[in-house]
Order: structure tokens, then C-alpha cells, then sequence
């Protein structure tokens, strides 16, 4: 009986309940541990013990707001950029306006109507979900080939960024993660032909 409580407490001190529904876990693989937020950042933990200690910390953060201006209670982290790569025109998906292949010479952008897109890229080795709209204020025409089946495509520039983030407390690393984000910088609607 002690040891099934134990594991009743140990559950509940270790279980995701410091946050609201904005993160997601995973288990990548036995060793990672993935949450996702509701911004679309990834946070990658190298293994299940850093992860566990990520949680502690945030609940004990919670638990001690009023002692975070103490300095023996302060926690540093140091960031790292790991990997940053900017890819230009990237295909996203398919516009939902255009869900069909079809043969037309031009493709007539309505104002005030959106276009949605969304699709999903890697980014080292972390899937990264990618959703953007894009509307006019004006009515424009877009020229196709009429001899090639085409859709409209959601293109965008956008920068990746893999970032690992070392947590110390006085001077002792506790616990290690990886930060996965993206940051659009420009949206485009073009004709994808198959």
C-alpha cells in the first residue's frame, strides 16, 4: 500500500499540471521527451530525467513565485543557437480555395476573401507545423499555364531555429532542453503546377 501511494505522489508531483492545455507531450523515442505549445514551439528534452527535472522546476517555480527575487533561489539559463536556417519561397500547402487540379489560364484573387494554408516541415529532425492566411484588399489575377494542371500554393520565408537551453541553479546545470521555432517573414500566393 505505502509503495502504491508513493507512486500515487510521485505521479502527481512529476505529471504536466503546472501549465494549462497549452502543451502537448510526447515521446519521440525512448530517449526524448517533445512538447509542443500552442505557439507551434517545439521543446525538445534529451532525455526522460531532463524532462522530469523541467517539470519539478516549473512546479516549484509556481509553488514559490515570492522567493524568485531571492538570489540564492535564482535560476539562469544559457541559450545556444545549435541551428538557424532561412528558406526563401518554401512550399507550405495548398491554398483551401484551390482544393482541385484544373486547367485555366488565370486564377482571380478575390478581395476580402482569405486564402488558408497550412503544411508541416522538418527542421532538425523536428516536424514543425507551418499555417499562414493570406487575403487582398483588392481583386488581382493571377496567369497560369492552361495547358499544365495547376493549384494556388502558399509559399512563405521563413527562418528555423534549433536552440538548446542549459538551466543552472548557483552555478549547477540541472537540466538540459532543445527549442524548435519558426518566424514568418513573408507570405506569398503562387500558381504550384503538378
Amino acid at each position: 500500500m505505502k509503495k502504491f501511494i508513493f507512486a500515487l505522489l510521485m505521479f502527481l508531483i512529476f505529471s504536466p499540471t503546472f501549465n494549462d492545455d497549452s502543451a502537448e507531450a510526447s515521446l519521440t523515442n525512448p530517449l526524448e521527451v517533445e512538447i509542443v505549445q500552442d505557439d507551434g514551439t517545439i521543446i525538445t528534452f534529451p532525455t526522460q530525467e531532463d524532462y522530469d527535472k523541467y517539470l519539478l522546476h516549473m512546479q516549484t517555480q509556481l509553488r514559490n513565485k515570492h522567493l524568485n527575487d531571492d538570489p540564492k533561489m535564482m535560476f539562469n539559463d544559457k541559450r545556444t543557437v545549435v541551428e538557424k536556417s532561412t528558406k526563401n519561397k518554401l512550399f507550405v500547402g495548398y491554398s483551401n480555395m484551390t482544393p482541385n487540379w484544373v486547367y485555366t489560364k488565370v486564377y482571380n484573387v478575390t478581395a476580402k476573401k482569405t486564402h488558408s494554408v497550412s503544411g508541416t516541415y522538418t527542421f532538425s529532425g523536428v516536424p514543425v507545423n507551418i499555417s499562414f492566411s493570406f487575403s487582398s484588399g483588392v481583386t488581382y489575377p493571377i496567369s497560369a499555364d492552361k495547358n499544365r494542371l495547376s493549384r494556388l500554393g502558399g509559399y512563405a520565408d521563413i527562418t528555423f531555429t534549433k536552440t538548446r537551453i542549459d538551466t543552472y541553479h548557483m552555478g549547477e546545470k540541472l537540466y538540459s532542453r532543445y527549442v524548435t521555432s519558426k518566424k514568418i517573414h513573408d507570405t506569398y500566393l503562387l500558381v504550384k503546377y503538378k
